[in-house]
C-alpha cells in the first residue's frame, strides 16, 4: 500500500503581502505553486492562513475554486503588525512544511524556524519581495504607510537614513537566510518584478526550495 506524502502549507496573508499589486500578484502565485504541486501529486494537503495570532484553515476544495479569499475576513489579529504565531498551527509530524511569507516583522528567525522544523519537519520558506521595499530610492518628504494598521506618517528622508534602512534590510535577510542554513530550511526569495519561472531560479533550486524536472 503506497503512503501519501504529507504536505502543510501555510500562507502568510499579512497586509504587507498585498500592499503593492506585483508583491501581491507573487504572493498568491507562489500560494497556488506549492498546492497545486501538493495536490498533482496526490499528498496530503493541509493549508492553514496565518495574521498575527489569528490562523484559519482551509479546504482543497476552496483553493480550487479560489474560495479561499473568502476566509481573510475571519482573520482578526490582537495587533495586525504582529510577527505571525506560527507555533498556533497544527503542523503535522512528518510532513514537508511550506510557508509563503515576506518575512517583514521583528524576532528571531530561529524561532519560527524552529517550529517549522519541529516534528521531524522537512521546511521551506519562500519568500516575495518587491523592488520598492528591497531597493528604494526615496529622496526628500514622504508620507510612509503602515500597511498593517493603516497608518500614516510623514517623515524627510535624508541620504543617510535611506542607507540606514537599506543597511537594516540586507541584514535582516542575512539573518533569516544563515538562520535557515542552521536549521537546514531552504529560504527562497522570488522578486515580484520578474519573470515568474525566472525568479524562482535565482535562489530556489540553489537553496534547495525548488526542483527541477
Amino acid at each position: 500500500m503506497a503512503v501519501r506524502p504529507v504536505v502543510d502549507l501555510v500562507f502568510d496573508v499579512s497586509d504587507s503581502m498585498f500592499f503593492e499589486e506585483n508583491k501581491s500578484r507573487r504572493a498568491v502565485e507562489l500560494f497556488y505553486l506549492v498546492a497545486e504541486s501538493a495536490l498533482q501529486s496526490g499528498a496530503s494537503l493541509l493549508t492553514h492562513l496565518i495574521r498575527g495570532n489569528s490562523t484559519v484553515q482551509v479546504t482543497n476544495e476552496m483553493i480550487i475554486s479560489h474560495r479561499w479569499v473568502d476566509l481573510l475576513e475571519k482573520l482578526k489579529p490582537a495587533d495586525p503588525a504582529a510577527a505571525p504565531s506560527i507555533e498556533q498551527v497544527p503542523l503535522r509530524a512528518n510532513a514537508v512544511r511550506a510557508w509563503v511569507s515576506d518575512l517583514l516583522f521583528p524576532g528571531d528567525p530561529q524561532v519560527f524556524l524552529r517550529t517549522l522544523g519541529a516534528n521531524h519537519g522537512d521546511a521551506t520558506v519562500l519568500v516575495p519581495f518587491s523592488a520598492a521595499e528591497a531597493t528604494p530610492d526615496w529622496a526628500g518628504n514622504y508620507e510612509f504607510v503602515d500597511a498593517e494598521r493603516d497608518t500614516r506618517h510623514p517623515h524627510r528622508v535624508e541620504p543617510t537614513v535611506l542607507k540606514r534602512y537599506r543597511d537594516s534590510y540586507v541584514s535582516h535577510f542575512a539573518l533569516w537566510k544563515q538562520s535557515a542554513r542552521r536549521h537546514h530550511t531552504a529560504l527562497a526569495r522570488v522578486d515580484a518584478e520578474q519573470d515568474f519561472e525566472r525568479a524562482l531560479f535565482a535562489e530556489a533550486v540553489s537553496a534547495g526550495a525548488l526542483e527541477t524536472a
